[in-house]
């Protein structure tokens, strides 16, 4: 679970970058490359089955948002922390109010390779009420989901991590059409649309989505954590064994959390005070570059 410092949260005005670094650049390509560890662990995740969950679905849909496009999250139960609202306190600070579940959403638009897209942008915060007394962080996590022309999702990001990687889940046909330009995966790799390992260590494509037959969310999986373990169509088999508890949340736009002067995020930080990073910053036009030079997009998508 990540959190965002109360002072420093940023939500449209989010100038938050990721650098991703190689400490092989410059080193020759090995003809045989074997996937770093971090990697088998993110591409394990995606078999990660959860015996006993919370499961968040949309109450319903609202004026510029159909229920049916936001994501299903499931939560791996845990002793304390669940999706609440933002809300300011008796001391005019950030918090986050348990009761009804509140995803905040926005539609955007990017350019990759020269194509416009739409983007929803889903983020939800925890409220944690085991946490110590005047704690100055907000936990967050999300998604941010990149449709095709028809409307379709093809690109799914997470939000928030521990390291420094760019967790991406990619659609079917957007792999498939990787794989006739590009061919095979490249050595270390699993999927076509990967980027060699040593130009692009920390970045992944930790998982391939089958296509739904209509537009829809995704099913996100929460470790007990927080953590985003993995992503799945609504289309595919169940990875949960036991709903433990339904829980409606009702959908919010982002602009409710810049109302509350929740803004100028410069980074973010989990309980302990280590670094967090946002795989991917809500100011479209500054990280979708970086996000077209990790995927090796095909020219025909």
């Amino acid at each position: 679970m990540y959190k965002l410092p109360t002072g420093q949260v940023a939500v449209l005005l989010a100038c938050c970058s990721l650098a991703l670094t190689s400490c092989n650049a410059g080193r020759p390509a090995r003809a045989m490359v074997e996937a770093p560890a971090m990697h088998r662990q993110i591409y394990a995740l995606g078999d990660l089955h959860l015996p006993d969950a919370l499961y968040y679905k949309p109450a319903g849909s609202v004026a510029d948002l159909d229920a049916y496009s936001a994501p299903m999250i499931l939560q791996e139960v845990q002793p304390a922390g669940r999706i609440g609202r933002v809300c300011l306190d008796d001391n005019g600070r950030p918090t986050v109010e348990a009761g009804t579940p509140i995803v905040y959403y926005r539609r955007s638009r990017c350019t990759l390779d020269g194509c416009e897209y739409e983007q929803l942008i889903f983020l939800w915060f925890y409220a944690q009420p085991l946490e110590p007394a005047g704690s100055s962080s907000l936990p967050v996590q999300g998604v941010r989901i990149t449709l095709d022309s028809e409307g379709l999702p093809f690109i799914w990001e997470t939000m928030a991590t521990d390291q420094p990687t760019r967790v991406v889940f990619a659609s079917r046909r957007l792999e498939t059409s990787a794989k006739q330009q590009y061919g095979p995966p490249l050595p270390g790799r699993r999927h076509s649309l990967e980027t060699a390992v040593a130009s692009e260590p920390g970045a992944i494509v930790a998982r391939v989505l089958e296509d739904g037959p209509v537009p829809m969310g995704p099913i996100v999986h929460l470790l007990r954590d927080g953590t985003i373990g993995t992503l799945s169509c609504r289309c595919m088999p169940s990875q949960v064994d036991n709903f433990v508890e339904t829980l409606p949340y009702d959908l919010a736009p982002i602009q409710e959390l810049a109302d509350l002067g929740l803004h100028d995020l410069d980074r973010i930080t989990d309980q302990s005070g280590a670094a967090v990073y946002l795989a991917f910053t809500l100011d479209v036009a500054q990280d979708h570059p970086l996000l077209s030079q990790l995927l090796r997009l095909p020219d025909d998508f």
